[in-house]
């Protein structure tokens, strides 16, 4: 009877040992798999932090040409105004029968000639 005890006992204490290195051998899969996860998770979070900074500067660079256009856009604007004004004042002037809009240019011009003259005099 003790001699069978003894054998139960050596058999728990092996299969207690078998089940101890089992569990350590998990242990370390376990271990090793949330490296593993890791390791993947910060290659993800390192990629998803260069998209990041890619699209910001590329919204950056779309926000520049925006104002850039919005500049050029009033510009523009502010020319055809100009260039409408120049063109009523112009049809109004010929309306009442005053000298062609050519003409005065040339009438212009040539008052700033002469006046080109008397400053080099």
């Amino acid at each position: 009877l003790r001699l069978e005890l003894r054998d139960r006992q050596r058999q728990a204490e092996e299969e207690a040992r078998r089940l101890q290195l089992r569990i350590r051998e998990r242990d370390r899969e376990v271990e090793s798999e949330r490296m593993r996860l890791l390791s993947q998770m910060e290659q993800e979070r390192e990629a998803a932090r260069s998209e990041q900074e890619r699209l910001r500067e590329r919204l950056r660079q779309y926000a520049l040409c925006q104002r850039s256009l919005l500049k050029e856009v009033s510009s523009l604007l502010l020319e055809r105004e100009a260039l409408k004004k120049e063109v009523l004042g112009a049809v109004s002037h010929a309306r009442q029968g005053g000298p062609r809009h050519g003409e005065r240019r040339a009438s212009t011009g040539s008052a700033r000639s002469s006046g080109d003259a008397g400053d080099q005099a």
